[in-house]
């Protein structure tokens, strides 16, 4: 591989039937898989979790790229906030858009 976009290898368990849910060809060796989990408390979503195995950037030079693996592969999780306040409690960065008039 050229650029080294790709993280790994990790050796996965899991199967079809379980929250882990890749296919392997051969032992540990994931074909394919969920791009993403989700653990939703619907009387709190403010205590969801979200992890994305690529993680928040798709540029391979940004800081974020691929900075999720980790917790993918380990299978932990990241707070997920939903509420306004909290996002904005929270927030790393901000991004204002300005629209044409």
């Amino acid at each position: 591989m050229v650029f080294k976009l790709n993280k790994g290898p990790y050796e996965l368990g899991g199967s079809l039937h379980t929250m882990h849910a890749y296919t392997f060809l051969k032992p540990f060796k994931v074909n394919y898989g969920p791009s993403q989990r989700h653990v939703y408390d619907t009387l709190q979503w403010d205590k969801s979790f979200s992890v994305i195995p690529t993680g928040n950037s798709g540029i391979p030079a940004s800081k974020h790229y691929c900075d999720q693996t980790e917790l993918y592969v380990n299978g932990e999780f990241h707070v997920d906030y939903v509420s306004r306040s909290k996002i904005q409690e929270n927030a790393e960065y901000t991004m204002v858009l300005n629209g044409a008039k």
